[in-house]
């Protein structure tokens, strides 16, 4: 009987999605609101009190940024359909001062990814983002949204989601069939859930607070439910540029939880079908103005990869999962004004040249997602998503490789070893790395191989396929350039990451547009000397 009823469920709520996909956008000669006004992309007509409203977008564009006014009068409203079927756009920025998404604004925009929320906004309307299958990033909980209506994000691609504080209402199907939606945040401010408001999410876990109606309701529907701790939470992100990149996430936590030791952050991202994972342990020496630091080092190659973390308090999950990448940071650096605005203040504030330093800044980070996706290529990594985004503005050409490498084959027969050859691992911390064969293990002494060092510092040798190697790991960007001194049985050998840059470029006999050994070697290049002109070395 229970499962009779589900199947008339299910035919029923088809009946009812058949309904919605099947109306029609609406037609502006019936709207009786006023008259029509088309300019550009955009169709729209004035409000009654002040103002005007969206009526339709006309562009076909992929990236669409909606109008801030028309004749000095802001725009306030989208209304119905909108949007309806624009399967070109991908991405939505709404403005600062809109206030309502009226229904089914945006339904059937099935190549929709991204649509990012100002605080301006208090309503959006039933059906918003209904059929939005591929929409997978939105900033809601930037928004002041005080209701998730029927159907809103119905048949979408979210796979995680923060409602708004000022929320108190989910509506019936709100987010119907959401098959990839793992994670939701919902604020205590919310005290009504329609009974069928997750029909069909069947990955999703709740994350909410003690005794507030999600957490009941979690519990009477059997969902999965995470408990959040209210003074954990993540505030902001930043990257560094060592051997490899590090991303920095910023937590809030009670400094009892750090200086107990009990606090940690949990990190995992996917390479190619691959789950990796790194744990941090919050210190009191990570404290920063904006939260305990907590890093998570990725390749070169792994810029794109969205690494997810989740703070435990005594191994318990207590946040809500964020989720972060190095090349969204990136591009924000690239593209957000008011990271612009507010580094060039700070640069000057300083003492140095704000516009300059942000040229600089820019300039490096071009260059580092270059270098990220010819490694990408190279290695065969993720690269369904370079992290240059594949475009061909990026940088190209031959460039002139200096090496000031030592001979590496003089004096080895004293300590029984033959030179095989040098790499550079770009799949890891960025490392030099020497090869050698053992010719004769009587002279190669234990007093020989505890003595190498790599600027002074001791270093064991390594094992590969029947060979020994001596590694440099960790080399920094404005570093791919510095000439280690390599010491071996008292002998001093100068051998650079750019020096392998510079001998891979000279062996290739390919021509440049079709080497993937070569481009990266210029890739490489570029991005230690913009880093050197970045980190004044």
């Amino acid at each position: 009987m229970k499962r009779l009823l589900s199947i008339l469920l299910s035919i029923l709520l088809i009946c009812a999605v058949s309904v919605s996909v099947a109306a029609a956008p609406v037609d502006l000669e019936e709207t009786g609101d006023g008259v029509v006004i088309t300019s550009g992309d955009w169709s729209y007509q004035p409000l009654t009190n002040y103002g005007y409203k969206i009526v339709k977008y006309l562009g076909e564009g992929p990236a669409v940024e909606l109008p801030y006014a028309f004749a000095k009068q802001y725009v306030t409203e989208i209304a119905d359909y909108a949007f309806y079927q624009k399967t070109s756009v991908t991405a939505v920025t709404l403005s600062s001062v809109l206030e309502t998404v009226d229904e089914y604004a945006f339904h059937c925009c099935s190549g929709l990814q991204k649509v990012v929320f100002y605080p301006s906004i208090t309503s959006v309307g039933m059906g918003c983002f209904y059929n939005c299958s591929s929409l997978s990033d939105v900033n809601l909980q930037d928004s002041s949204v005080t209701v998730i209506p029927d159907y809103c994000f119905a048949n979408s691609g979210l796979s995680d989601l923060q409602l708004p504080d000022t929320c108190t209402s989910i509506g019936n199907y709100a987010f119907y069939q959401c098959s990839s939606l793992q994670s939701l945040l919902i604020p205590a401010s919310v005290t009504n859930i329609s009974d069928n408001a997750f029909y069909g999410c069947d990955a999703l876990t709740i994350y909410c607070y003690s005794g507030s109606a999600a957490h009941t309701y979690a519990v009477e529907k059997d969902i999965p439910f995470v408990l959040l701790d209210a003074d954990v939470y993540f505030t902001k992100h930043s990257i560094s540029l060592n051997g490899d990149i590090v991303i920095n996430f910023y937590v809030n936590v009670p400094d009892a939880y750090v200086n107990s030791g009990r606090a940690k952050v949990d990190f995992s991202w996917t390479v190619d079908g691959v789950e990796y994972t790194h744990s941090d342990t919050l210190a009191p020496d990570d404290k920063t103005s904006i939260g305990y630091k907590a890093a998570c080092p990725v390749a070169i190659a792994e810029m794109t990869c969205g690494v997810t973390a989740k703070v435990l308090v005594d191994n318990a999950v207590c946040s809500f999962p964020d989720t972060y990448s190095a090349v969204t940071y990136a591009n924000k650096i690239l593209t957000d004004t008011d990271f612009a605005i507010s580094y060039v203040e700070s640069e000057n504030n300083k003492g140095r040249n704000g516009d300059q330093r942000l040229t600089q800044l820019q300039d490096l980070v071009k260059k580092m997602l270059d270098y990220g996706s010819k490694a990408q290529i190279r290695f065969n990594c993720n690269t369904d998503n370079l992290a240059n985004g594949g475009t061909t503005d990026f940088y190209t050409g031959e460039v002139t490789i200096s090496s000031g490498a030592s001979d590496m084959e003089e004096y080895l027969e004293d300590c029984g070893l033959e030179y095989y050859g040098t790499s550079v691992i770009y799949l890891s911390k960025t490392t030099l790395r020497h090869y050698y064969k053992i010719k004769d293990s009587s002279k190669f002494t234990a007093e020989i191989k505890n003595g190498v060092t790599f600027n002074g510092e001791h270093v064991t040798y390594g094992t590969k396929n029947g060979l020994i190697y001596f590694d440099k790991p960790n080399i920094a960007a404005s570093q791919l350039d510095t000439e280690y001194v390599f010491v071996l049985n008292g002998h001093e050998y100068q051998y650079s990451a750019l020096d392998y840059s510079a001998l891979a470029y000279s062996l290739d006999d390919a021509p440049y547009s079709s080497s993937i050994t070569k481009q990266l070697a210029a890739a490489v290049y570029r991005y230690n000397q913009a880093a050197n002109v970045f980190f004044n070395e």
